[in-house]
């Protein structure tokens, strides 16, 4: 089963506590260096020429939960399940007690085949009252296998 969602935005609390003390790779960029915010003005107006330091921006951007920075486009892709299933012939099983088996491998929640949330699964975000849309360190998707075997007497 292929599972589609379309749509939506998500705002990951985890991109922003990632980026908040450095683990998130779009930190990388300017460690070393420092840069000036683009389009960024000074308190009378002028336009803004004095460098900070990523880190600098990067604590006070994720700690005060910028939402654009770190929202995302909660449209999704998934394989849903998947089961693989060998039934018993007949033929083999004429003169036993047992009159047909069959025997199946199942798995949920395989894999994603587009996920435009950026290292999160939208569906483990937050979801009742105002709290729609915002997922803040989540655990994990759970990811199961399964074995099923049927014996008809």
């Amino acid at each position: 089963m292929i599972d589609e969602r379309k749509g939506g935005t998500i705002i990951s609390g985890t991109q922003a506590l990632m980026a908040s003390t450095g683990t998130s790779a779009a930190t990388e960029a300017n460690r070393e260096t420092g840069f000036v915010i683009p389009n960024s003005v000074t308190e009378d107006g002028g336009k803004n020429t004095q460098a900070i330091t990523a880190q600098d921006y990067w604590m006070q951007v994720a700690s005060n939960n910028i939402g654009e920075l770190f929202a995302y486009d909660a449209t999704n892709i998934r394989l849903r399940e998947a089961s693989l299933t060998y039934t018993f012939p007949s033929a083999k099983l004429a003169n036993a007690f047992i009159k047909g088996a069959q025997l199946s491998l199942i798995g949920r929640n395989l894999f994603f085949f587009k996920n435009n949330a950026k290292g999160i699964d939208p569906e483990t975000a937050l979801g009742t009252g105002n709290n729609q849309g915002i997922e803040y360190a989540s655990l994990p998707s759970t990811r199961s296998f399964g074995l099923y075997l049927k014996f008809n007497f």
